[in-house]
C-alpha cells in the first residue's frame, strides 16, 4: 500500500484499470482476519471486501463471512481457504477507495 496515492491507478479483479479515490488512510480496528489459500496469505479487516465464485460471475463479501474451506477468488483463479483467523487486538489497516468501485487483486498494482 505503500506505492498507492491518490490518482495512482490499479487493474481490477476483472482487468479493467480504475483510480485510487482518496489519499490511502490508517484506521484502527479491533481484530483482524488472516486468509491462507495455498502459498498466498492476507491480513484483512473483516469488512474487507474478498472475491468469491457466483453465478452469474464472481461476487464479493465480507472477510468476516469466510470460513476455512470456502472458495475465494486469488489471481483469477478459484482456490479453497485453507485457513480464516480471526486474531483480536487493536490493529492499524489501511483504508483504500477505488472509482470505479470494482474489485482489486492485492496483485493488481501496474508498475
Amino acid at each position: 500500500a505503500s506505492m498507492l496515492h491518490q490518482g495512482a491507478r490499479v487493474q481490477s479483479a476483472s482487468g479493467k484499470v480504475v483510480e485510487v479515490v482518496n489519499p490511502p488512510e490508517q484506521h484502527q480496528v479491533d481484530s483482524v482476519i488472516e486468509l491462507k489459500a495455498g502459498t498466498a496469505s492476507l491480513v484483512v479487516s473483516p469488512d474487507h471486501r474478498v472475491l468469491v465464485p457466483g453465478f452469474p460471475g464472481n461476487k464479493t463479501v465480507k472477510a468476516e463471512e469466510l470460513s476455512e474451506g470456502d472458495v475465494v477468488i486469488l489471481d483469477g483463479i478459484p482456490a479453497r481457504l485453507s485457513s480464516c483467523e480471526r486474531k483480536t487486538g487493536k490493529t492499524l489497516v489501511i483504508r483504500l477507495g477505488f472509482k470505479p468501485d470494482l474489485p482489486v487483486a492485492v496483485s493488481g498494482l501496474l508498475q
